[in-house]
């Protein structure tokens, strides 16, 4: 089933700090607008918006005890070789590059790979499936060095 998708209404209150809040929750993007364009078109000493967010998100992540993993693979100066570590992360879920590889650099770049997985063995496995294809595609052929891995929870 398809999480359900909420438009919550946050709200600043100008040359406040730390005056963000949430206002209201609304169950289409079209009511929040409705909400706002109703009652706060003229407002002048605050801001508001609309932020998309999900009911019970990573709700089957959650149940399949999984955790978010980030895994690099790196050349280090002069070495003729990609290290490779996997990290538990604990701060930051970053749902739009779950899955995805990301460079960094031109001729052998550092890359990059966020997934949910019970294990980092797992992620290592999930990250290698995407990285091989990429490596063999663009004519890298150093190694990977096994992976380091790092269990402790805030590594971020």
């Amino acid at each position: 089933m398809e999480p359900k998708k909420l438009y919550t209404v946050v709200t600043t209150e100008r040359n406040v700090r730390n005056s963000t809040a949430v206002e209201a929750v609304f169950s289409t993007r079209n009511k929040a607008e409705r909400y706002l364009n109703h009652f706060f078109k003229n407002a002048k000493n605050t801001e508001r918006y609309i932020v998309e967010t999900l009911l019970d998100p990573l709700e089957k992540e959650i149940n399949n005890e999984n955790h978010y993993y980030f895994a690099a693979a790196y050349v280090e100066d002069d070495e003729d070789f990609y290290r490779v570590q996997v990290d538990r992360t604990s701060d930051n879920i970053y749902e739009n590059e779950t899955n995805k590889l990301r460079f960094d650099g031109d001729e052998l770049p550092d890359i990059d790979f966020y997934c949910f997985a019970s294990s980092p063995e797992e992620a290592f496995h999930k990250f290698r499936a995407h990285l091989l294809p990429y490596f063999e595609e663009h004519n890298i052929t150093l190694p990977l060095t096994e992976p380091k891995y790092n269990q402790h929870p805030s590594f971020y």
